[in-house]
């Protein structure tokens, strides 16, 4: 691709984008040119709505305006025909956090994949917990037991599989009442194992049976078991009941007992089971604790042929069966199982798809993996491929691992989930992970792009904002990878303009209420000597926007008592004697330090000259995206309104007429004077909003002048405004 044309109407915020055409070849005039285009544009001009028009694109929709409902008109004209959806790749400003939750997945996909894998995987994990929930329910087994037993008793790889093959089983009735964790409990099992149980189960069963039939039982089956009265009569005995000298009193009893006369009458109605060796060892066992005691439990409740059922099949050769039993009733009393497999079955294919592609793009994984680690530095992890081998082979999904190290020695892998928070900066830089890996994809197919990055430097601090705009220049070296790089931030915009966008592709927005227009940027690099300096006696607004520039170079050669410094003070601050410096005493100044011969006879008044000068700039009808002096030039009118109106109404409230503040840090100490003279009031919040917007930006050098630049210039009219109106 060569050329782009593009023109939006309509689309988001854009009202109206003048048509433009990006010229991509990478030889123009016999020059070199990088194929990548960078745009500054203030927040509020174009910068989200560009991008969101070209994702709509990307994504098959038509761009849409939100607010008003307005008919959009576009046109992306690549070499003179519409641009293929496929050809267009948008890094946006923006982070879906809406999916960096714990339940979202760590496998390793493309985006648009991983969003899809994410929405089917968590819907199948709500699904399948409903089912785990129910199964804890009836089996009593522990819920993050119950998926590694179910799969072990199938001999599966899956818990589906197990569940599918538990459903198939015939109903066996005579396992109503059974529960697996009473059952399978390894100390129950230490008794079905014994030789006792295994010879004498079934006498067991049948003398147990009996002793809630004697004439003289004090049993209650289902209720007051032999069991239970061990229990309490070791209880009574441990709290010192009968030492007391109480006494036990059993229903239907004609008088109570001692503790040796209850002895007696237990041993008494338990002799059928203890007059046999094997059975009282048996009983004895049963009666331990509270996990074989329910082997007793059990034995109440079921009828005489399911507890042969329940002896017969206990048996070690046939456990395994019972078991597939005991879940495959479960399962049929789960009526989530049949909404789990439903749901399985529908979306099985998508996610194995899916897994597929991601185990056949691991090489550029680790690739992308490898340079993401190289390039972010001073994150708080590192990343991993966690299962490289397994993924390749697609025995498993690619996941993601991050690495912590408290630098010294000691080093934690954490999967997503177990992560609680990411700053917005460490989601940005994954974020920034699956472009590199998609940017990889698309350099080994050598897919012809066109890259729209919006405000990618966001969050990140200067070093990491450094890898991005060198990682952006690796992707020039690709001879069908172009870019258009949208910024509102001009630090950033600076940094790719000197390393790779050449200066006829640096671009700018100028916003009026016709549209947006994109002009080629001036003065990106080194503006006071390359733009000011030759134009200072050309324009006015430069002459009145350089006057901080002249003052900040004197108090760094001579420091802030000199008398020019001072003068030039008296120009930015409403001070004695600040109408009386005139355009002749500026350019003395200007002379003096750049040895040049300047007229010095002007007497018009610098005061004046500002305030008048500002006054013409709000009445452009438009604005470039960058326009340093429009900025400062209003800036410095703001506050020498301000303070004028504040040493005015500080002069009535004291009355002294002839009230001046002295000393440094003016605008500051001079609102403190005002509300302590003057008041509180919806002045005030007036000239906090100038304190806070304009009053720092004035100390601007030739190094750094961002923050007034990011500030845009529709702001600082409104504020002008508002100062005026005091």
């Amino acid at each position: 691709m060569d050329t782009l044309r593009v023109k939006f109407q309509n689309c988001y915020g854009i009202t109206d984008l003048e048509e433009y055409e990006f010229d991509f070849r990478a030889i123009v005039k016999g020059k070199n040119r990088t194929r990548a285009y960078a745009i500054y544009a203030p927040n509020g001009t174009m910068k989200s709505s560009f991008s969101k028009s070209f994702f709509d694109l990307q994504n098959r929709m038509i761009p849409k305006e939100e607010v008003y409902f307005r008919q959009p008109i576009w046109s992306v004209l690549a070499d003179g025909t519409m641009i293929d959806q496929s050809m267009i790749y948008v890094l946006k400003a923006d982070i879906d956090i809406s999916k960096d939750a714990q339940s979202v997945t760590n496998i390793l996909v493309n985006p648009e994949d991983k969003i899809e894998y994410d929405e089917l995987v968590v819907e199948l994990e709500k699904c399948k917990s409903k089912v785990l929930n129910k199964l804890n329910k009836l089996s009593k087994h522990k819920k993050d037991l119950i998926e590694s037993t179910i799969t072990n008793d199938f001999k599966s790889d899956s818990l589906t599989k197990a569940l599918i093959e538990a459903s198939k089983m015939n109903h066996q009735p005579l396992i109503e009442g059974l529960i697996y964790e009473e059952i399978f409990h390894e100390k129950a099992i230490s008794i079905f194992e014994s030789k006792e149980f295994s010879l004498r189960a079934k006498d067991f069963s049948e003398r147990y049976e009996e002793l809630f039939t004697d004439a003289s039982t004090i049993y209650r089956k289902g209720i007051f078991s032999p069991a239970k009265a061990d229990a309490s009569l070791k209880a009574l005995q441990g709290q010192g009941y009968f030492d007391g000298g109480h006494r036990v009193h059993f229903e239907g009893d004609a008088s109570s007992l001692s503790e040796d006369e209850f002895k007696q009458r237990l041993a008494d109605i338990n002799r059928k089971l203890d007059e046999d060796v094997e059975l009282k060892k048996l009983r004895s066992a049963i009666s331990q604790n509270i996990q074989t005691q329910a082997i007793s439990n059990f034995l109440e409740h079921l009828s005489n042929e399911q507890i042969e059922f329940l002896i017969e099949n206990v048996k070690s050769s046939k456990r395994a069966y019972l078991k597939q039993l005991l879940w495959a009733h479960y399962v049929s009393n789960t009526s989530e199982v049949a909404d789990f497999l439903t749901l399985h079955e529908s979306t099985e294919a998508n996610i194995q798809a899916i897994e597929h592609r991601a185990s056949k793009s691991i090489l550029r994984w680790e690739n992308a993996i490898s340079l993401f680690n190289d390039r972010f530095v001073d994150m708080p992890f590192s990343l991993r491929l966690d299962n490289p081998s397994d993924a390749v082979l697609g025995r498993q999904p690619a996941k993601l691992v991050y690495i912590f190290n408290d630098g010294q020695g000691e080093e934690v892998a954490l999967n997503r989930a177990d992560l609680k928070t990411l700053s917005q900066g460490e989601k940005r830089a994954l974020y920034l992970l699956n472009f590199i890996f998609d940017v990889e994809e698309r350099r080994e197919l050598q897919q012809e792009t066109l890259f729209i990055i919006d405000d990618v430097a966001d969050s990140f601090d200067y070093k990491n904002k450094h890898a991005i705009v060198q990682y952006l220049n690796d992707l020039t070296h690709s001879d069908f990878f172009h870019q258009i790089i949208l910024t509102h931030n001009f630090d950033f915009y600076r940094a790719v303009t000197n390393l790779f966008v050449h200066r006829e592709r640096s671009l700018m927005t100028s916003k009026s209420s016709h549209g947006i227009t994109l002009l080629k940027a001036d003065g990106v690099n080194n503006v006071f000597i390359k733009k000011w300096k030759p134009q200072v006696s050309k324009c006015e607004k430069t002459l009145c926007a350089s006057v901080p520039f002249i003052r900040n170079l004197i108090e760094y050669t001579r420091g802030e008592e000199n008398e020019d410094f001072l003068k030039l003070t008296k120009i930015l601050h409403y001070k004695e004697g600040s109408d009386q410096i005139s355009e002749g005493d500026f350019y003395r100044i200007w002379n003096k330090i750049f040895d040049t011969n300047y007229t010095e006879d002007s007497q018009r008044g610098m005061f004046s000259l500002i305030l008048n000068t500002a006054e013409q700039l709000i009445a452009q009808d438009s604005h470039d995206g960058i326009c340093l002096e429009d900025k400062v030039v209003l800036s410095i009118a703001i506050r020498l309104i301000a303070e004028k109106a504040m040493v005015q109404q500080i002069r009535s409230s004291i009355g002294d007429p002839n009230y001046w503040f002295q000393g440094k840090s003016q605008f500051g100490n001079l609102i403190n004077k005002y509300i302590k003279t003057v008041g509180v009031s919806d002045t005030t919040r007036i000239l906090e909003q100038v304190g806070v917007t304009v009053s720092s930006n004035i100390h601007l050098n030739s190094f750094m002048y961002e923050p007034i630049l990011d500030l845009s210039i529709e702001h600082l009219i409104i504020l002008h405004q508002k100062v005026k109106s005091i």
